[in-house]
Parts: C-alpha cells; sequence; structure tokens
C-alpha cells in the first residue's frame, strides 16, 4: 500500500531525513552535508521551462530569450517587453517560493548570484504558476517541463488548462526542453529527477526502484520526463 504527498523537493528531502517517509523524489542535487546513509538514485531527467501567456508573441522568435536576457529580466533591470524584443508591455515576473529547488536551479544558473526582483509573484507549485501566467498576458514564468506534457509529448504550442487558458514555451538561446535537448543535456536548464531512500530500507525498496529502472518502468517516467535507460 503507498500513500503518496506533493510538497516539492526541499520539503520530500526533509521528510525522509526525519524518518517521516521512506522514500523521497526530488530533482535537487546532494549538498555536502548529505548524509551518508541516504542513497540517491537517478531515475529521469527534466528541464526547467521557460512560459509566457500564449499572447505573448515573444514565443514565435526561433531564439526566444539568452540567458543574459532572462538574468535581466528577473533582475528587474529590464521591464518592459519591448525591451527584448516582443510588443510593449509591462513585465510580470512570476517566480517559485524560497525552498523550491526549480527555483534554486533558476537562481544558479540562470541569475548567477543575482537576486529575484522584490516585484515578481511567488508561487508555490509549477502548476501555480502555469495558471497564473496563462491568466495574465504580460506574465512569464518557469516550471518543470512536466507540466507542459500530454500523452508524453512536449506541447509546443498554445497549451491549454482546465480553464481554457493557455501558456506557451520560450526558446533559451534557440533551444526548447524537448526530448532531445534534454536527453543529450544540450538545454541549458536540464535536471537529473532523483529517488532517495535510506541505506536501512534497501530490501524493502529495492523492487519498486528495479522496476521503475526497469523498460516497463521507463516508459512509464517516459510520459513526463525524459528516460535515462
Amino acid at each position: 500500500l503507498f500513500s503518496i504527498q506533493g510538497g516539492g523537493s526541499i520539503l520530500s528531502e526533509r521528510w525522509l531525513k526525519n524518518g517521516q517517509v521512506d522514500l523521497a523524489a526530488t530533482t535537487a542535487f546532494p549538498g555536502a552535508d548529505e548524509p551518508p546513509e541516504i542513497m540517491r538514485i537517478p531515475i529521469a531527467l527534466d528541464g526547467v521551462a521557460i512560459v509566457v501567456n500564449a499572447s505573448n508573441d515573444i514565443a514565435e522568435s526561433a531564439q526566444g530569450l539568452t540567458i543574459a536576457q532572462l538574468r535581466d529580466v528577473y533582475s528587474g533591470r529590464l521591464l518592459d517587453w519591448s525591451e527584448v524584443g516582443g510588443q510593449p508591455g509591462e513585465l510580470l515576473l512570476v517566480s517559485r517560493e524560497d525552498g523550491s529547488a526549480t527555483r534554486a536551479l533558476f537562481e544558479e544558473r540562470v541569475m548567477d548570484k543575482e537576486n529575484v526582483a522584490l516585484t515578481a509573484v511567488i508561487m508555490p507549485t509549477s502548476q501555480d504558476v502555469v495558471e497564473y501566467v496563462a491568466g495574465h498576458p504580460n506574465a512569464i514564468g518557469y516550471v518543470s517541463r512536466a507540466y507542459l506534457m500530454h500523452d508524453g509529448k512536449l506541447i509546443t504550442s498554445p497549451l491549454p488548462n482546465e480553464e481554457g487558458l493557455t501558456v506557451r514555451l520560450v526558446a533559451l538561446e534557440g533551444l526548447l526542453p524537448t526530448q532531445q535537448e534534454i536527453a543529450t543535456q544540450e538545454y541549458y536548464l536540464t535536471r537529473p529527477i532523483f529517488l532517495l531512500r535510506r541505506t536501512a530500507n534497501t530490501a524493502k525498496l529495492q523492487p519498486l526502484i528495479d522496476f521503475i529502472l526497469s523498460p516497463v518502468g521507463q516508459e512509464i517516467v517516459a510520459r513526463y520526463h525524459v528516460r535515462i535507460r
């Protein structure tokens, strides 16, 4: 019997280390203080996608945004879409909450020690980011590509949500987080997905992990992420 609960990578790691759960999924990289009794097992690859409202024509650009432009946008140095080749309109930034592994990756690889502007709207999950960007024409956000998947395929055209609102992907340095770009790790915001367990739970959990890494398990993984086997 499985009891599954969401909450984000940082929270799931905390629960595992506190003994509250047996198995945790995370996109966070191991820290220097990783306890030796914790095993971190890669099972897939993911990418952090940049999304805008479907009405934003910046998504039509094959180049999209550069890392430098995205940093300038999120630092607050750029304030209008016209400054990055879009139609005039005030930039509305959407970010994740402090402690999010997605935010940590974005800040490490995009912001390069600069702070995200205090004007950014903070959302607790990638799904909340998608919904907010879908409802605000000038918004830009970043989410796991899993939230842009349908029937195992990345949706690059306007993606409807349950309310009929839409978002679109923006290329980063001319690349989208497609399966090929993630598998080769050419897409700049590629990251692994790990399962974490305690070494003491090997006998109980190893059959499940073996299944996830099997051809059948990897086919299931591929519905939302990029398989590693």
